[in-house]
């Protein structure tokens, strides 16, 4: 991918949408217009935090290297070096806006809301076949864009090979297993998909006080149930969430042909996984 170094916007044109957190730890998101579309500026100030200048880095490198891949966003390089505010960054990203792909659920019918799920799980399956785990499955990563599914937010990218030492996840979409020490699995991926769809058709974010908490709910406590119609989504979600990753493994299978069914023939019940 080649860096360029033309400002595509003026700097007093930006918007400022840094997280105060982030803030502190040298990390920088900007909103901007050029000829009436909108993009997304990232930045990452040098010397301000290992971990958050690693993350940067990693995602800056998989642009880079896939920069052709099917649910990528188009990405821009930006080299912001001679840019007095950002001199002391490392190359800027540049994305357009996009917008959710979890659209309102009661807004859609259940072959619509089949169709988005199926086409989430093909992505989960594109990286993992490419040798990757995105490591960081949130609702806001992933958007629409052109009419199509994409996926945000490499920082936490991991290959299938090499998995990091550490693990970093965020509690609410944690496996069982990763309670328990073990290391990220296409199967944590799907746990994490389940628990955002969950809380897309329920409506509902689950809620814990701490790590702990989360652990004892996803553990021990967690009892998915959805009202109708949503309810015929419920198999689904249930093979995803599976404590065991030898059932989730086993029930992997027949999601496909499961959501499949339902955008064929839109059936209220088709059958149980």
């Amino acid at each position: 991918m080649q860096v360029v170094n033309i400002l595509p916007f003026e700097v007093n044109q930006l918007i400022d949408m840094t997280k105060p957190k982030s803030y502190a730890y040298g990390r920088r998101l900007y909103r901007f217009k050029q000829h009436e579309k909108h993009y997304w500026l990232k930045i990452q100030l040098r010397d301000t935090h290992t971990l958050f200048e690693h993350s940067y880095c990693q995602e800056l490198m998989f642009y880079q290297n896939m920069q052709n891949l099917a649910y990528l966003l188009p990405c821009q390089q930006l080299d912001v070096s001679h840019c007095v505010e950002f001199k002391a960054s490392y190359t800027a990203l540049i994305l357009p806006h996009a917008t959710p792909w979890l659209s309102i659920a009661t807004q859609l019918s259940i072959k619509q809301i089949a169709k988005k799920i199926l086409a989430m799980l093909l992505s989960i399956e594109h990286f993992y076949h490419l040798g990757y785990l995105h490591a960081d499955l949130k609702h806001e990563h992933f958007v629409m864009w052109q009419g199509q599914l994409k996926l945000l937010d490499f920082e936490q990218l991991q290959s299938i090979d090499n998995p990091p030492a550490q693990l970093t996840a965020t509690p609410r979409y944690m496996a069982p297993e990763l309670f328990h020490g073990q290391p990220k699995t296409l199967y944590t991926e799907l746990y994490a998909l389940g628990i955002i769809l969950y809380e897309w058709l329920a409506g509902q974010r689950l809620t814990a006080k701490s790590y702990l908490d989360w652990a004892y709910l996803h553990c021990q406590q967690l009892d998915l149930k959805l009202d109708a119609p949503y309810a015929v989504f419920l198999p689904v979600l249930q093979a995803l969430t599976h404590k065991q990753t030898t059932a989730r493994e086993q029930d992997y299978g027949m999601l496909k042909p499961y959501l499949q069914r339902l955008i064929d023939e839109n059936c209220p019940i088709l059958f149980y996984i």
